[in-house]
């Protein structure tokens, strides 16, 4: 869906109100930017370049584990006012134990992992820590076992005593290629599944009839979103939830078909 798409339905909940379609554009805009920034959307998901540590240091770019705005949009936005792709959710952080033969790639299948040996590479997903429990691991080299951000930057611990190789898997801030546009910007896709459509359509007409003087109008949006007044009291366990409630994503969905974990039953003697 082009975000144009949902303009009439957005009005239909402002009772009418004329609204420039820049302005419906700038505050959709807005929204889902909130929303893909929380919630996790295949849709959005990257696989970052294999990239080879620098032994010893302990901050990095986080450009340096993405895809180039080229890559993922082809054609990029002709204003700078457009943002660039950038680290929303990292889905993991995966690092070679190998690090004198570069991994054919990070994306399976390998070419014939049992007729070449060469192209199958041992390794593990880095674990998420604060800055603070990294502390000691930051003063002690060897292969990496921790990474965290701080201060715009990606720090792994412990310093990587050898060139490992590594490779993020991400979801990417949403793309607005056309956003300097001031007529093609009204044609961006979204980058979301179709039954979130309602969900953006009441939470930008929110927005707007805050500014438009509709605030019974904001209220009774709200609701719809989050659910009634009980509901987000009590954090959801009374009242009445709102759309946002019931939805998931496209991986939560896929976890309902497997076994995530086993349970140890011991019988009796």
């Amino acid at each position: 869906m082009q975000m144009q798409d949902l303009y009439p339905q957005i009005l239909d909940q402002l009772m009418g109100r004329s609204v420039p379609n820049d302005k419906i554009y700038e505050y959709l805009f807005k929204t889902i930017m909130e929303f893909t920034e929380d919630y996790k959307f295949t849709e959005l998901g990257v696989t970052g370049p294999l990239v080879q540590l620098t032994p010893f240091q302990v901050q990095y770019d986080p450009a340096d584990f993405l895809l180039d705005d080229s890559d993922l949009n082809p054609n990029p936005p002709p204003s700078s006012s457009a943002p660039s792709v950038k680290i929303k959710k990292v889905n993991s952080f995966f690092l070679y134990l190998d690090p004198v033969s570069p991994p054919v790639t990070p994306i399976w299948p390998y070419p014939d992992p049992v007729a070449d040996r060469s192209s199958a590479r041992a390794g593990y997903n880095l674990t998420f820590r604060t800055i603070d429990r990294m502390e000691v691991l930051l003063n002690v080299p060897g292969i990496p076992q921790q990474w965290t951000r701080h201060n715009q930057r990606i720090w792994i611990a412990s310093p990587p005593d050898k060139a490992y190789w590594i490779f993020m898997r991400y979801q990417q801030s949403h793309p607005f290629p056309n956003a300097g546009d001031s007529t093609l910007k009204h044609e961006d896709i979204i980058w979301m599944p179709d039954s979130w459509q309602d969900i953006l359509e009441y939470a930008t007409a929110q927005r707007l009839a805050q500014i438009y003087n509709l605030s019974t109008k904001a209220t009774e949006l709200n609701q719809r979103l989050l659910g009634d007044q009980k509901f987000q009291e009590t954090s959801g366990v009374e009242g009445q939830p709102g759309l946002i409630f019931r939805r998931t994503s496209d991986e939560s969905r896929d976890q309902m078909t497997t076994v995530k974990r086993f349970r140890l039953r011991m019988g009796q003697r």
